[in-house]
């Protein structure tokens, strides 16, 4: 998963930056870049979407420092993984101030003191980041399709779960809505009573994918669904919080074969009731039946035998209705 997301601290160690000094905001190191930009005005809101690389000679940000700390302020606010400023005409030094904003708030403000091509940069990043997308889906294809395969196997559902475990490197449990819980790897059982403990404080209404915390731990949340409904949760274990879509893609796919795994379940057990009502209804109506399924359906011995009919005397002078009618009844 390291791999897949591109860090300030990754940057870094790219040959463009082999000059570049941090000199505030070291803390924020692990910030994740998913784009470089380069910035040259004062008024930025409306070009920016969060997690981008600012370079910039400084020259959008005004000399008095009012100004700059409240243009500093402005990229936190907008979430930017961190500013790279190249010395020179705008700026021969940091302010102290600017650095103080920064480390208090950990965003790396990254310096070249000597001249760079920005051209370099960005075209160096935005092909990695860009290989870097590709990898992402074609590793995505490649999870979906072992998650279809072992939706066809015996304990379809545990295999799926240690196929993701084995990717995450995490506890992953799925909960169903019949309060059934299938977890990886087995320790992982203790978390299963404190996330359905959790799960009964909720509102009755569906839960959308999502990230929560529980006893200092984060999970994401992502609801497995068919026929418009919510069949139950897959929580995965997460290690620090996630900033993009990659692992909600990944809970998505396993969540649409472990969907199939239940509507297979649930069509051989529609199956068998329906098999069940009509040899019913065949000893009700006086007609033949197969004797094997005397022996499935009505066993002999059996320390409980569950009713299977229940008569409703009518008042109806009309008696020979169509079965059709009697179930519409």
């Amino acid at each position: 998963m390291n791999e897949l997301r591109l860090t300030v601290g990754d940057v870094l160690s790219r040959d463009p930056f082999k000059s570049a000094k941090v000199v505030a905001g070291e803390g924020g190191l692990d910030r994740q870049v998913k784009w470089t930009h380069v910035l040259e005005v004062n008024e930025f809101e409306s070009l920016i979407d969060g997690e981008e690389m600012i370079l910039t000679t400084g020259g959008g940000m005004q000399p008095d420092l009012p100004n700059q700390l409240k243009y500093v302020k402005k990229l936190i606010k907008k979430n930017v993984a961190c500013i790279c400023i190249e010395l020179g005409y705008h700026f021969k030094k940091i302010p102290s101030e600017l650095l103080t904003l920064a480390n208090e708030h950990d965003f790396p403000i990254i310096v070249f003191e000597n001249p760079v091509k920005f051209v370099d940069i960005t075209q160096d990043l935005h092909t990695f980041i860009i290989n870097q997308h590709h990898q992402m889906l074609s590793q995505l294809d490649t999870l979906s399709r072992k998650f279809n395969a072992l939706s066809l196997t015996p304990n379809g559902i545990l295999k799926i779960l240690q196929e993701l475990h084995q990717f995450f490197q995490k506890s992953i449990l799925f909960m169903t809505d019949d309060r059934r819980a299938y977890y990886y790897p087995p320790e992982s059982k203790e978390i299963e009573y404190t996330i359905r403990n959790y799960f009964e404080t909720l509102p009755s209404s569906d839960v959308e994918q999502t990230i929560f915390t529980l006893d200092k731990q984060l999970f994401a949340l992502m609801p497995v669904k068919g026929l418009g409904q919510t069949w139950g949760y897959l929580c995965l274990q997460v290690g620090r919080p996630i900033s993009d879509e990659f692992t909600f893609l990944i809970l998505d796919r396993a969540a649409l074969a472990i969907a199939q795994i239940l509507l297979r379940n649930r069509t051989i057990e529609e199956r068998k009731q329906h098999n069940e009502e009509e040899f019913v209804r065949n000893l009700f109506n006086g007609r033949d039946f197969e004797q094997d399924d005397l022996q499935s359906y009505l066993p002999i011995a059996s320390r409980n035998m569950h009713f299977r009919i229940f008569i409703i005397q009518t008042n109806g002078q009309e008696i020979n209705l169509s079965e059709d009618d009697w179930e519409e009844i």
